[in-house]
């Protein structure tokens, strides 16, 4: 056995140590079991594993869909029918039919066409009422040329004329709306004046031109006889007058917001200014 302290080996049953004279504690420690040879781990077989073969699908990647197509813009150009809306609502609402039919025209095109539908329907029905009043009283030059040259003055006198009414209006309250730096739409305003004229000239071409162009025999004879003693083309024509002067104050008015003085001052200048220019030109053609 062998000294705890200073590991000297003993007799066995020795109480004290024989090399530092220390008591031995206990007993003496038992001899260590012989260990059993362990047997050589055998090589585990190997084991050969296959990596599994994942059989992945290919995706199928279909056609690439075509784009939608975009969506057409609506055309800003108004139905044609929508015009002759526009001067039916102005001519039965003279206070604030051309004012809220104007709203519709901020695009110069719509204002264009409704301006061309104006004078073109006044300028024909003024020339046709020409022509037929020439035919019934045989009043044509005997010269082709002569008669060329008084149609065509006819015409283009109508023409010149109704577009005056139109354009020429639109044009001088814009050129006015600049000197008194307001921001007015010219689209608007030719709309408004176009709407104005229509009702107006429309009585005078087509019922005041229409009735004088009667000729006078035995049969008309109680027309032209009530003419002398009521004067109904002149009511007539005076009636018109006012009522597109209305539809014109009414019209701008609402849509340049003008007040007081100045409102009537530029109106009354644009109404001298345009009916003075109109009659000139009638005078010439």
């Amino acid at each position: 056995m062998f000294c705890p302290i200073c590991g000297k080996e003993n007799p066995e049953g020795s109480t004290f140590c024989a090399g530092c004279g220390k008591p031995i504690a206990g007993q003496a420690a038992p001899a260590a079991a012989p260990v059993a040879p362990q047997p050589a781990p055998q090589a585990q077989p190997q084991q050969q594993y296959a990596a599994p073969q994942q059989q992945y699908a290919q995706p199928q990647y279909a056609a690439p869909a075509a784009a939608p197509a975009a969506a057409a813009k609506p055309s800003p150009i108004l139905p044609f029918g929508q015009f002759f809306k526009s001067l039916l609502t102005a001519a039965f609402k003279p206070v604030t039919g051309a004012a809220d039919e104007a709203k519709k025209y901020d695009h110069i095109g719509n204002s264009l066409i409704l301006s061309a539908i104006v004078v073109g329907i006044l300028t024909i029905g003024n020339f046709l009422l020409y022509i037929l009043r020439t035919t019934i009283y045989n009043s044509w030059p005997r010269k082709a040329g002569d008669a060329f040259v008084r149609i065509l003055r006819t015409f283009t006198g109508s023409l010149f004329d109704y577009a005056l009414m139109t354009f020429g209006f639109a044009a001088l309250m814009l050129v006015i709306g600049l000197i008194l730096k307001e921001k007015w739409s010219f689209s608007r305003l030719l709309a408004i004046s176009s709407m104005a004229v229509f009702p107006s000239e429309a009585v005078r071409v087509l019922v005041i031109k229409f009735f004088t162009t009667v000729p006078s025999n035995a049969d008309t004879l109680w027309y032209y006889t009530m003419l002398k003693y009521f004067p109904i083309s002149t009511v007539l024509s005076a009636g018109a007058t006012i009522y597109a002067f209305i539809l014109l104050y009414e019209g701008i008015t609402r849509e340049t917001k003008l007040e007081g003085n100045k409102k009537g001052f530029v109106f009354a200048i644009c109404w001298i200014a345009l009916e003075f220019v109109s009659h000139y030109i009638a005078l010439i053609y």
